[in-house]
């Protein structure tokens, strides 16, 4: 019954809010698109392009 009373979509509450990183290399900052969940990202300067993983990107 606990369960039941507050299940209105586990992910309605609240939207994930957008990370900002900067890259280790030319210190560009950039952020996590909408509904990122964990892909590799680049960074967005075109001179750098670092690829980086989701752990490097979350410090795990």
């Amino acid at each position: 019954a606990e369960e039941a009373k507050g299940s209105t979509g586990a992910k309605t509450s609240a939207p994930p809010q957008q990370q900002v990183f900067a890259c280790g290399d030319c210190k560009t900052e950039f952020s996590s698109p909408a509904g990122w969940e964990g892909q590799p990202m680049k960074c967005p300067n075109p001179e750098c392009g670092r690829l980086y993983t989701k752990e490097e990107l979350l410090g795990t």
